[in-house]
């Protein structure tokens, strides 16, 4: 007689996302199985059941983290003003590197950096920052034409630039930067790059 698979008993999605917190505070090689097992509940033989070993939920992680991330990358399509629609981004970045608690700064960036870190994180990282630069590009060039943005580079040499500084957000909030710092680099860009008309 065949014998039923036993339905799991745990929230995959859950599971994900204490997997990613715990790679997120850690690093890719700061994580051990014994850590994550701890942070997501499940004993090591369900864990690797479910998911594979350590590579392997880490590649789960990153897919679902890049997908997150991927949702902010319709930059300024539903919003009238391309100033509006940076800020916004700029602020956002701020406010998602800086939380009250949990990992500080970017997944993908925290994970992608350093010579351990796995080809996976490396490649979405690239992919990642190719993509933003390209959606950057059409908000400033978008913000030049209706006068909103400044031009005093052209918009893929803008682009790279705001690219840069968002990486340094989160970088620097990894680092310790307080909120109120990152917050004040971001409106000495503003005034450089969407200055506001007198």
């Amino acid at each position: 007689m065949k014998r039923m698979a036993r339905p799991r008993e745990f929230d995959e999605d859950d599971v994900l996302e204490r997997a990613l917190a715990t790679f997120w505070e850690h690093g890719y090689e700061g994580t051990s199985i014994d850590e994550l097992v701890a942070a997501t509940g499940l004993g090591r033989a369900s864990l690797y059941g479910a998911f594979g070993d350590k590579e392997q939920i880490f590649a789960r992680a990153l897919e679902r983290y890049c997908a997150r991330a991927g949702d902010s990358l319709g930059i300024g399509s539903d919003e009238p003003s391309a100033r509006a629609a940076l800020e916004r981004m700029l602020r956002a970045m701020v406010t998602n590197s800086s939380p009250k608690s949990g990992p500080r700064g970017c997944f993908l960036l925290s994970t992608a950096v350093g010579g351990d870190a796995p080809s996976v994180a490396r490649d979405a990282y690239a992919d990642y920052t190719a993509r933003l630069e390209r959606a950057l590009t059409a908000l400033v060039r978008r913000g030049q034409e209706s006068g909103e943005l400044s031009r005093a580079g052209d918009a893929p040499s803008l682009a790279r630039m705001l690219t840069v500084l968002l990486q340094g957000i989160a970088a620097s909030a990894r680092a310790g930067r307080s909120k109120a710092q990152l917050e004040a680099a971001i409106e000495t860009a503003l005034a450089l790059v969407a200055p506001q008309p007198t």
